[in-house]
Order: structure tokens, then C-alpha cells, then sequence
């Protein structure tokens, strides 16, 4: 489980300290370029006290501050048990003399606030030391058809290997949201048939899949759990690079390869994406987002977009 993008494989290299620093000092010094994005929430910590979550953007304005592209989670420097989420808005958005913000492009923008939002939801629940972070069947099952379709195309697999890549993606969007990678036989039950009603997959073969010992921590886990549990030679080569590169037109727009990469190791980046595609039409000309738009009438569809739609509009 990752708190966030810069964990993941393709930005784990990335520096963020001086970035970190720098945004630190400004929200000290109450630098409106930090553009609050909805309220506080809150949680408990493992050690009993109270935690403090705000969502912030960098918007144009911002001084002394690098670029970055993906959201960041840092701590007040005067206490360790308040934490801002901030993303970087500063490409989509202008600011006029009277201070008034202007959105140069609603659907990045979107995108970008959905981002951040969603991080801070994950980041309450990660700081907070819960076992399990809660997730949505319908970007589990887009997860699923996204990562299976892609190695369905690109090796030619027959039915039965398709079905099978198919059920160990969900198990790897399950896995995501794990802390705990010990999983009991008796875990692996619900979670087969969990796994076989959202994907529509028989439920025989989930559990033959995702048989114990089983836990898929990162994208390296996945890729040889696809070349020795999928009974198929055409994967038997299959890995991270070779996964990137299969997938890095499912998105478009800028730093498009990189954010597809993320998602498939960082739920709040994958679920963003499903949001985003599932309200903008322009996303749905996408690859991910056309596997979003066939399934716009679908009631669990409906329910993850109005979700987000409360987050943003701060009614949760």
C-alpha cells in the first residue's frame, strides 16, 4: 500500500524535499497561491490523538515553490499531526490583480482537484494505521478490464488466459488498498467472490488465481504473479517495462505515460482517472475512459461519480 504517487515505481527517484520545504514555508506564511479546496477532516492516530487533513492547490502566483506533478502530503512544521494535501494547479489556472482565481482548463482542473481530494481521503485513512482502506467495486472492475484488456490485446491471449489476468487485476486493486499482507485462507473466500461478481468472472477460477500464498504489493508482485499463475508462455517475459509501455496511451494530455503508470500502483490516481472520464466527455475519447463510458448507465457507475461529486462539493 502506497500513501502516495511518489512511492509508486515510476516516481519513487523523484526528490521532493526542497519541493516539501518549500511549500511548508508557504503555507506558513499564509501565501495565497495555497488555494484551500474544501474543509478540514479528521481522524485518529494510532497513538490516540486527533489528526487534522486539509486539500490545498498551488495555484499561478506561487513563489519559490517547484514544479511537481502529482499530489504531495506534508506536515505542518509546528505540529506533525496536521497534514496538507497539495497539488499543483498552477498550468490550469490564472490569477487577476483583484486576486480573483480563473480556471484556464475546467477538465484538468477537475482532474487535478479530484486528485487531490481523493489523496486526502486516502492519506486520513493511511495516517490514521487502518488495516484496509475502503474502496469502490466499479473502479475495481474498470481496473480489471483496463489492465486485461491491454495484455489481451498486445499478447493475443486466448479466452481462458484473459479471464485469468482479469481476475488477479482486481486482486492486485484489492491489494492496494491492504496493509496487512498476511491474508488467512478464510480471507480469500469473500474477497473470490467479491472479485467473480464484479468481474463477472467464474468464481472457480478466482480462486484459482488468487490462491494462497498470494499478496501483490507493487507492480513488480503483479507482473510475476501474470507469468507464473496465468498458464500461458506468451507472458512468461512479462514485466514492469513491458507493462508501462502497453499502457502508456490509455490516457492523454500532459505527463499522460506518467499518470497512467502511477495508477496502476496508486488507487487515488487510478480513481481520479475513472472520475474524471465518467464527467468529461472529452476523457472518454481516452482508452480508459471509453472502458468508462460503456459503463456510464451501470447504477455503481452512477453512485462512485456522485460520491466524488459530494467530496468536491464538501458534503462528506
Amino acid at each position: 500500500m502506497f500513501n502516495t504517487a511518489y512511492e509508486t515505481r515510476p516516481c519513487r527517484s523523484y526528490q521532493m524535499n526542497e519541493i516539501g520545504n518549500a511549500l511548508q514555508r508557504a503555507i506558513a506564511a499564509d501565501d495565497p497561491a495555497i488555494h484551500r479546496v474544501t474543509r478540514s477532516s479528521f481522524a485518529t492516530g494510532t497513538d490516540g490523538k486527533e489528526l487534522t487533513f486539509s486539500t490545498a492547490m498551488v495555484v499561478d502566483g506561487a513563489s519559490g515553490v517547484g514544479l511537481f506533478a502529482h499530489p504531495t502530503v506534508t506536515a505542518n512544521q509546528m505540529t506533525s499531526n496536521y497534514y496538507t494535501t497539495l497539488v499543483d494547479a498552477r498550468d490550469v489556472t490564472k490569477v487577476d490583480y483583484h486576486l480573483n482565481l480563473k480556471v484556464t482548463s475546467q477538465p484538468e482542473y477537475n482532474l487535478i482537484q479530484a486528485r487531490a481530494i481523493l489523496q486526502t481521503k486516502w492519506s486520513t485513512g493511511f495516517y490514521a494505521g487502518l488495516n484496509s482502506l475502503p474502496y469502490h467495486a466499479f473502479p475495481m472492475s474498470i481496473y480489471a478490464d483496463w489492465i486485461s484488456d491491454a495484455l489481451t490485446r498486445r499478447f493475443n491471449l486466448d479466452l481462458e488466459a484473459s479471464v485469468r489476468v482479469k481476475a488477479l487485476a482486481a486482486f492486485m486493486y484489492l491489494s492496494m488498498h491492504q496493509r496487512n499482507k498476511e491474508m488467512e485462507d478464510y480471507d480469500l473466500i469473500p474477497i473470490a467472490t467479491k472479485i467473480a461478481a464484479v468481474t463477472n468472472t467464474p468464481a472457480n477460477i478466482v480462486s484459482d488465481v488468487i490462491s494462497v500464498p498470494l499478496y501483490l504489493a507493487d507492480i513488480d508482485d503483479f507482473c510475476d504473479a501474470v507469468s507464473t499463475r496465468i498458464q500461458s508462455s506468451r507472458l512468461e517475459d512479462i514485466n514492469p517495462v513491458v507493462l508501462y509501455s502497453i499502457i502508456k496511451g490509455s490516457w492523454f494530455g500532459k505527463n499522460s505515460a506518467e499518470l497512467a503508470a502511477v495508477a496502476v500502483e496508486h488507487p487515488p490516481t487510478f480513481d481520479a482517472l475513472v472520475y474524471a472520464a465518467g464527467s468529461v466527455s472529452s476523457f472518454q475519447r481516452t482508452l480508459l475512459g471509453g472502458l468508462v463510458k460503456q459503463e456510464l448507465r451501470n447504477r455503481d457507475a452512477l453512485s462512485f461519480i456522485q460520491k466524488i461529486n459530494n467530496l468536491i462539493l464538501d458534503k462528506e
